[in-house]
């Protein structure tokens, strides 16, 4: 009686193991979750010119070129920005520093034209900076930034999103943004990323997602294929 009993039961739970591999099959294989590669392939088709030039890494180098010329400007960490003039450096930012601290610079640029002039090899702006606001604005504002740096993250939210772009908007500065990507791949690719989304005009777009999504330091966040579900979110083919 206990043998039959034994076998029934082994029977059981031959038949319920069969059960479950047959539903995990087809869920996918993987419980249900979707399948990352999968993923990414369907959002590769659907913008076939971001994922071409993402893929590509069209852009590695001029991320590499960018983060080699803001160390010869004495670029160490991020964010750092220089206050222009001209094309004099009159001020730099320093970190994270509060809103009035960075406007305060500003509003002594505007007012002076005395200021002593910081030296530094700081490259000139060209046709290949991304940069908003008059082209014809008196200061110039160029900030150094790694997508991933969680104090670039708090620069931008508590001064730049305010501060820094009403000026723009009053005809004060224009901005640019350069790449210091220095703390790992993910702030490589990141940065390509959104210098691909520039090829579409939305840089801009792409460089506020980004910063508006930041969760941690090469934890993933910024991977291949979050890069491109972000570019898919504000509208990118």
């Amino acid at each position: 009686m206990q043998n039959s009993n034994q076998k029934q039961l082994a029977g059981a739970i031959l038949i319920a193991g069969v059960l479950i591999a047959g539903a995990i099959l087809l869920k996918g294989g993987n419980g249900g979750a979707p399948d990352p590669i999968k993923e990414e392939s369907k959002l590769t088709k659907s913008m076939p010119v971001f994922s071409s030039c993402f893929d590509s890494g069209k852009y590695a180098q001029a991320v590499i070129d960018s983060t080699d010329e803001g160390h010869n400007a004495g670029v160490n960490g991020t964010p750092k920005g220089f206050v222009l003039k001209g094309d004099k450096v009159v001020a730099t930012i320093d970190g994270a520093e509060p809103a009035k601290i960075t406007t305060g610079k500003i509003d002594k640029a505007l007012s002076s034209d005395n200021q002593k002039e910081i030296k530094t090899v700081l490259t000139p702006i060209s046709s290949t900076d991304f940069v908003i606001g008059d082209p014809n604005a008196p200061i110039t504002v160029i900030v150094y930034v790694d997508f991933q740096c969680p104090f670039c993250g708090k620069y931008f939210k508590e001064t730049q999103e305010t501060a820094l772009n009403s000026y723009v908007k009053d005809g004060k500065i224009k901005l640019v943004s350069r790449d210091f990507a220095f703390l790992g791949d993910e702030s490589l690719k990141s940065a390509e990323a959104a210098r691909c989304a520039g090829d579409q005009g939305k840089f801009w777009d792409y460089h506020d997602y980004l910063f508006n999504h930041q969760n941690g330091e090469n934890k993933g966040n910024f991977s291949s294929l979050n890069l491109k579900t972000y570019a898919k979110a504000i509208g990118l083919k």
